[in-house]
């Protein structure tokens, strides 16, 4: 199934306001594609509500406005300031730099300094074949994918998310390493683009045709 076709069936089946947005991180080494970045630096989150409303992003660790998602993406190694605690400990989300800190240890990041840049996209516009496809839902359509994703085989999803690294970490990164789904309320910064009533869900791309196909055999919506 065409990558476009993909992106219109979900947005059907699910009643999507904006795009599906496909991830592609472009390891140190390999070439880049000719897309324009950001003029200025932006957070990873800023980049995917870009992509949903229709834009392509293309970002080096120059053009990451988050130091955080920079580094949970494999752009860059956490910086002291974020993996001592004292950063989001004294934004009052935490009691203590320990307590932030045990929370950032345990993000899900890529290797760091292994990725060279990150693409989001319209999934409908792909340019390349993404890695990972970001859906913006709100709890109904999540119900519906999760069934979709259970559908053939059953069993139960395990979401993991602190608030903290919910776009790069939660959303990217776990579903690029371990190749399987995951479900977050997104974080503190990624929360101000979205709607109040707005999850996100990140599925691998090798299990978007399956979702796809399986929300149509529930006959989503209902």
């Amino acid at each position: 199934m065409k990558l476009e076709e993909i992106s219109k069936k979900l947005k059907t089946t699910l009643e999507l306001e904006d795009s599906p947005v496909g991830v592609k991180l472009f390891k140190v080494g390999e070439e880049l594609p000719e897309i324009a970045g950001p003029a200025e630096p932006i957070p990873y989150c800023a980049s995917i509500v870009r992509a949903r409303k229709g834009a392509s992003v293309l970002q080096g660790k120059d053009k990451h406005g988050c130091l955080l998602g920079a580094a949970n993406l494999g752009l860059i190694n956490v910086p002291e300031k974020i993996s001592s605690g004292e950063a989001h400990s004294s934004m009052g989300l935490f009691s203590s730099p320990a307590a932030a800190s045990k929370t950032i240890s345990e993000v899900p990041r890529i290797d760091p300094e292994t990725t060279r840049a990150t693409l989001v996209f319209p999934l409908e516009k792909a340019p390349v074949e993404p890695e990972v496809i970001i859906l913006h839902v709100n709890p109904d359509q999540a119900m519906w994918v999760a069934l979709a994703l259970n559908y053939n085989k059953g069993g139960r999803h395990f979401p993991s998310f602190a608030c903290v690294g919910g776009t790069c970490g939660d959303i990217t990164a776990i579903p690029y390493l371990r190749n399987v789904p995951n479900f977050s309320t997104g974080d503190f910064g990624g929360r101000k683009r979205r709607a109040p009533e707005e999850m996100i869900v990140g599925i691998p791309v090798t299990l978007i045709e399956e979702v796809v196909n399986n929300l149509e055999k529930l006959g989503c919506p209902r």
